[in-house]
């Protein structure tokens, strides 16, 4: 039971994180348009995207396969 529930919270820990990624790409998105040089938002919001994404999986990960 209580490795059933470690799934749950991973998987609900994976949709917040899969949230925080589309939300933070929409707001890059929409600021794209205002820049002179928009490259600058889209590199610097993929890094801190994909870096915040791939630290929160492996903390919710904890050394087992199967919560990823």
């Amino acid at each position: 039971m209580a490795e059933t529930s470690h799934l749950i919270l991973a998987f609900m820990a994976g949709m917040g994180l899969g949230a925080f990624f589309s939300l933070n790409l929409w707001s890059s998105v929409q600021r794209m348009t205002d820049e002179h040089t928009p490259w600058y938002i889209i590199a610097g919001n993929f890094v801190l995207r994909i870096s915040i994404v791939l630290i929160g999986l492996y903390l919710v990960m904890a050394g087992r396969w199967e919560r990823m």
